[in-house]
């Protein structure tokens, strides 16, 4: 047994300190490749001669132009009496349930019902979230397992 834990040291240890050690291996390349190579860069060139005469005819749009704001003079409200506010559901938890975009186009529709008909309507953010698990589900065997449901 110690013989064979022996041989396979042995068979390990050169294994282990040769491996790390890079060869170059030569590019191989045939007159196919040689002539895509040329062709892209062909095509390189005239797309550069084309950008360069554009930018001569435009020497002016070669400059950066920086548009400054000074917030030091902006008036800012003080209270939130300066703001016409909309009637709007107390916010929800959605805690670990991944569908904050549910929760928030859902608040935008009950704030737009509420604003458009005075109709204030609580609508139920895992029903969308339900149906919209359906429609990958369908998706799912319509492309018969194509396709990640993530």
């Amino acid at each position: 047994m110690k013989k064979v834990y022996g041989i396979l040291i042995a068979m390990a240890i050169p294994a282990i300190l040769f491996a790390q050690q890079a060869k170059y291996v030569p590019e191989k390349r045939t007159g196919i490749i040689e002539e895509l190579i040329r062709n892209a860069d062909s095509a390189q060139a005239v797309e550069d001669s084309i950008t360069s005469a554009i930018r001569a005819q435009n020497p002016e749009d070669s400059e950066y132009k920086v548009i400054r704001f000074d917030i030091g003079k902006l008036k800012r409200p003080t209270s939130l009496d300066d703001f016409k506010t909309q009637f709007h559901f107390p916010p929800l938890g959605q805690y670990r349930t991944g569908t904050c975009w549910c929760f928030s186009a859902t608040s935008f529709l009950e704030t737009e019902a509420a604003r458009q008909s005075g109709c204030k309507v609580k609508l139920s953010e895992m029903y969308t979230v339900y149906h919209e698990y359906l429609e990958k589900a369908r998706h799912f065997v319509r492309s018969r397992g194509n396709y990640w449901n993530g």
